[in-house]
């Protein structure tokens, strides 16, 4: 149900099957290295599917409409709790509509004081680890720099591409590549301690918990865009269980107290066994899902393409609340010390409350953020493709400060302490000062 009531109309399947041919040769293309092919396909189905996605959503392969049960998968009814009852929506739905006014107007950027720069050789990813900054680059490398002056501490290289960031965990770096294996390095001296091979290619980071690593690969098909989740043993690589996702999944899997989290283009939030991957749970979500959910306590957070935010138990998938943002949501759900902290695509920022969805405060910033925000004492950061920084106070969401880099950011930048620390498009890492000042 929408916010009206009214029942949402599902994508017609002649639509959705060329959408997914259409997908399909893109992959195709791309793993022919087939590049301007692969972009004169991609560009218009990505124009296509956004617009699908905004105006009637997608419905999943059985074409049912929002808020029915979910099929069996692979012949077997998915567990649900309370003997297979269906999860519905909530019926009232929370409607927040943007703030109109600009925080920014008249606030002029600063320049941030450059403390270092690397050459890096291409595009990177980045991450921060103890006492490192972890860095992946398109071109199969991955290498660890001082945060403090920007000196290599050491490299390790692949002949692959890396389409992610590397994830670090109790001094171990692991991240995954087109060539189908992930890897653990030695976080003090890059050293390969183990790799392991899945079915298809791995493009999102490893999720490390409780000493398992969880993570997504393709099925290596072309024609069919289902996905597998893997379990492996972070100490050594061991396989603990494999299970093949129904729908496109994206996003890293988020572990919980009780089951992994993941999330489909079919609109579906799953919760798996952390023991062997059985289904536990499935519910229906009102519009595509681009993030991985969030999980803190008992409580899974699941924010949808159109603005939709749902909390629902983590322990049965039974919903606990729904908000709707009249907004464009992109970024994944920040998790506050008192908030669930949102940014958008059309220039707005917002802060909800955890147990009832309600805002707590919104902000305006007039200007077109493009990566997820960071936490950093006390400090939210937001960030535009053109190199613009943000400062907001977490606990109101006043300016606190705004920069201006010299170079536009064409990956995720990292705030950490008072640096900043960014990819640039000519192949470098550059490190900034970014002192912020008192909340105004």
């Amino acid at each position: 149900m929408n916010g009206h009531g009214a029942r949402r109309t599902s994508v017609p399947p002649r639509c959705r099957h060329f959408l997914r041919r259409c997908a399909a040769s893109w992959l195709a293309l791309r793993r022919a290295k087939r590049l301007r092919a692969a972009c004169c396909v991609g560009v218009p189905l990505l124009a296509a599917w956004l617009a699908l996605a905004l105006t009637v959503g997608f419905a999943g392969e059985t074409g049912r409409a929002a808020g029915e049960a979910a099929a069996p998968d692979n012949g077997r009814e998915q567990a649900k709790n309370g003997g297979g009852e269906k999860r519905e929506e909530p019926e009232e739905m929370l409607v927040l509509q943007p703030p109109p006014k600009s925080a920014s107007n008249g606030v002029k950027p600063a320049e941030m004081d450059l403390l270092w720069e690397y050459e890096a050789g291409g595009l990177c990813f980045l991450a921060p680890a103890e006492g490192a900054l972890l860095a992946a680059s398109t071109g199969g490398k991955v290498f660890a720099l001082d945060p403090g002056s920007g000196g290599l501490l050491w490299s390790f290289s692949i002949d692959a591409w890396i389409a992610s960031r590397p994830t670090y965990s109790e001094g171990r770096v692991f991240f995954g590549s087109t060539d189908h294996y992930l890897y653990a390095v030695d976080a003090a001296s890059g050293q390969l301690l183990w790799r392991f091979k899945a079915m298809g290619e791995i493009i999102t980071p490893p999720t490390c918990y409780r000493d398992t690593l969880y993570f997504i690969c393709d099925n290596n098909q072309v024609y069919d865009l289902n996905t597998w989740v893997y379990a492996v043993r972070a100490a050594d690589g061991d396989l603990l269980w494999c299970r093949e996702a129904r729908g496109w999944v994206t996003s890293a899997p988020c572990p919980g107290s009780s089951g992994i989290i993941i999330t489909n283009y079919s609109r579906e939030v799953t919760s798996l066994s952390p023991r062997d991957g059985e289904p536990q749970w499935s519910l229906h979500t009102v519009n595509l899902v681009f993030n991985p959910p969030l999980v803190e306590e008992d409580t899974v957070f699941v924010s949808s393409l159109g603005g939709a935010i749902q909390a629902v138990r983590e322990a049965d998938g039974h919903p606990l609340w729904t908000s709707s943002i009249n907004d464009f949501i992109w970024s994944p759900i920040l998790q506050g010390d008192q908030c669930l902290l949102l940014g958008s695509n059309s220039m707005c920022f917002y802060a909800l409350d955890k147990r009832s969805g309600l805002e707590r405060w919104a902000v305006n910033l007039g200007d077109s953020l493009a990566f997820p925000p960071q936490l950093d004492e006390g400090h939210i950061y937001a960030f535009t493709g053109a190199g613009k920084v943000y400062a907001l106070s977490e606990e109101d969401g006043g300016l606190a400060a705004c920069y201006q880099a010299e170079k536009p950011f064409p990956t995720a930048p990292v705030a950490l302490r008072g640096s900043l620390f960014a990819s640039t498009p000519e192949g470098k890492i550059r490190a900034y000062r970014m002192p912020v000042p008192a909340t105004r």
